[in-house]
């Protein structure tokens, strides 16, 4: 088994490196801890890095900076040049941040996965989610040395039914497959007119389906074409700035 090797390199003028060595251990801790008891094949060394110039060739990499292109957000991922790499904003919670986009580019690397089921959101015909094990409870965190990491769901997210005693996402928030905790959200495709939609769920009682199109930039993967219209949303981007303790 191949174990991906990301770099970590904090580009910021907030933060320190003691500040970079004590999130990546928590990082590493999370990974090999608790994502691979549930994806054994998404192990992966996570070191720290002072600049971009020191970082192999091989290494993914993962960008701490004081802005982003995308106004409003807090960390997207891409890739560019065939190699996995992201982006994370300095701010408040960037190790949460940081958790999250570390362990979605671990499990699709390349943002084009899609997990084929029955949608709840659409009376139960079958669509194509694009696989994000972060976003559906993206609110929700805990720690690991007293650094805020992320949820994730694990496989069992997409079964077909509930089935007691099963766990859905790592901190056992998410009770059931396909649920959307309060500040998250889930995209998929419908195979039969190849138009996107989202169940988002940043204001109201229930996540509210919106209507995405057709994917229209074929030069970006799924999710990156779906990042530049979720990072839009600033219903989401004033719960997660504001509501993120």
């Amino acid at each position: 088994m191949q174990i991906a090797q990301i770099a970590v390199v904090e580009l910021s003028n907030t933060l320190n490196f003691r500040d970079l060595l004590k999130a990546c251990a928590a990082m590493q801790k999370q990974v090999t801890r608790d994502l691979v008891k549930y994806y054994p094949n998404a192990n992966a060394i996570i070191q720290p890095f002072g600049a971009l110039e020191d970082v192999p060739p091989s290494y993914w990499i993962v960008q701490i900076v004081d802005s982003l292109k995308y106004e409003g957000c807090s960390g997207y991922h891409t890739d560019e040049n065939g190699q996995p790499v992201a982006f994370v904003k300095a701010n408040e919670n960037w190790t949460l941040t940081l958790s999250h986009e570390i362990l979605e580019m671990l499990i699709d690397p390349y943002g084009n996965a899609l997990r084929t089921c029955s949608n709840p959101f659409s009376n139960g015909e079958k669509s194509h989610f694009l696989i994000e094990i972060c976003d559906p409870s993206e609110a929700f965190f805990y720690r690991i040395d007293g650094v805020k990491v992320s949820d994730f769901y694990t496989p069992q997210y997409f079964d077909k039914e509930k089935i007691k005693g099963t766990r859905y996402s790592f901190m056992g928030v998410i009770k059931k497959p396909l649920e959307v905790l309060k500040g998250g959200y889930i995209s998929w495709i419908n195979p039969k007119d190849n138009n996107w939609s989202q169940a988002t769920f940043f204001k109201g009682v229930k996540p509210t389906v919106k209507f995405l199109g057709k994917k229209t930039d074929a030069s970006l993967s799924n999710r990156g074409w779906i990042d530049t219209l979720s990072h839009k949303d600033k219903d989401r981007n004033n719960f997660l700035n504001f509501k993120i303790q």
